[in-house]
């Protein structure tokens, strides 16, 4: 029987071609003698080929996702039963227990195709949502060298560090969003609540106001005047904002966007930076290929700035250029940074210097998140007491007039 495949060798680089043997895990025996890693195996007959690559895209289609959290638990109980010897499919066997819901049709689906001859790496491949072409490549480099467990402690490492950075990016943004609300409810109470008494009770007083005070009255009246119109604007505003971002066309915009804020922008691009950096440094410590490393680090984000410095990266090592001179021509990376990837290349360690590299951007993005969260917090408060200020003194200014002509 004839197979038609694609694999990966030693050095990363892609190989297809075709193999004879009798059965499809002869096959994947007989690759990975050559010191091939098998991605794709199909049979090389049109019907039977078909018929093959129609049942791996409803697989695909039909398959589960894991949350961050589950994915974590997964690798990290993979890296743990393997060290402890435990052979895959058992390992397997067994994290599925514990799974729940879609999490566990994975982890099962997973089990049930090793049993069948696919390699894991193979087998996670098919749930991309879940698995990404990082962590399948990097699996896949572990089924090679037979280093899965130490592969399964680095991808836990990396999954940690892609919830540790959420979960702070969220932390820092709750308190502000609070006293975003907070200050929304008051002037929604002073608006609806209290302004219309003061104007009845001016009214009934003949006061004359200041040109502040019927500012403020004739904007609530008409805030009140259209309040269904009001709410139907905000919710739908609020609402399509949503699915705006949800959407593929509106997470493109967001990525091509977040490094260009005002502020922030900054803080996005070094958090990408960090996460490049982890993986390639991640990705070369697995033994992948630098050319691989490259194409499987495009991944990391899909903001165009960050994805052309990758291409141009990639062309200047295909032209026999180091990798630290391409990202010396961009005004994206600093020069120290550039400089401690330059003497890693040079040393033989460029694995370790990008790791290096992406620890010393966490710490200090972790430093500008926490100022920034300090600085955001009492601006805030600042707007917040400057609305809430000067309604109140619109309202008591013609108060003390009406009190002092009284006397």
């Amino acid at each position: 029987m004839r197979y038609s495949y694609q694999a990966l060798d030693k050095r990363g680089a892609t190989i297809m071609d075709v193999i004879e043997a009798a059965t499809i895990p002869e096959a994947i025996d007989a690759l990975r003698k050559e010191g091939l890693y098998v991605t794709d195996l199909q049979e090389a007959t049109g019907r039977e080929r078909v018929h093959k690559k129609v049942v791996v895209e409803k697989a695909t289609a039909d398959s589960g996702q894991m949350t961050v959290g589950q994915l974590l638990f997964f690798t990290r109980q993979m890296s743990m039963l393997l060290k402890a010897g435990s052979p895959v499919v058992p390992a397997l066997a067994s994290i599925g227990k514990q799974m729940k819901g879609p999490a566990r049709a994975v982890v099962d689906k997973v089990r049930q195709d090793m049993e069948e001859g696919r390699g894991l790496a193979d087998s996670l491949r098919q749930f991309s949502n879940t698995f990404s072409p990082i962590y399948t490549a990097i699996v896949g480099a572990g089924e090679m060298s037979a280093a899965l467990p130490e592969m399964f402690e680095r991808l836990a490492k990396l999954v940690h560090y892609r919830r540790e950075i959420r979960n702070r990016l969220l932390s820092a943004a709750v308190y502000p969003a609070l006293l975003i609300m907070l200050s929304i409810s008051i002037m929604s109470t002073m608006i609806l609540f209290i302004l219309p008494r003061f104007q009845q009770l001016f009214l009934s007083l003949k006061a004359e106001l200041p040109a502040a005070t019927k500012v403020l009255f004739n904007l609530a009246a008409t805030l009140r005047g259209h309040l269904p119109l009001v709410i139907i604007v905000a919710a739908g505003t609020l609402i399509g904002g949503v699915l705006y971002i949800r959407s593929a066309t509106g997470r493109q915009h967001w990525a091509n966007g977040q490094t260009r804020l005002p502020v922030l922008g900054r803080l996005f691009q070094r958090l990408i930076q960090a996460q490049w950096f982890r993986v390639m440094g991640l990705l070369l410590e697995s033994r992948v290929g630098i050319m691989e490393t490259l194409n499987l680090a495009a991944n990391v984000t899909s903001n165009r700035d960050f994805r052309s410095l990758n291409q141009m990266v990639t062309e200047d090592l295909e032209r026999g250029n180091r990798l630290a001179e391409g990202l010396s021509r961009s005004a994206m990376i600093s020069p120290s940074i550039v400089q401690a990837i330059l003497t890693g290349e040079e040393s033989g360690h460029l694995d370790t210097a990008l790791l290096f590299v992406a620890e010393v951007l966490d710490e200090e993005n972790t430093q500008i998140i926490n100022t920034l969260t300090k600085l955001v917090e009492p601006a805030i408060l600042i707007v917040m007491g400057g609305l809430v200020g000067t309604m109140a003194m619109a309202l008591f200014i013609p108060l003390f007039d009406l009190a002092a002509s009284a006397h």
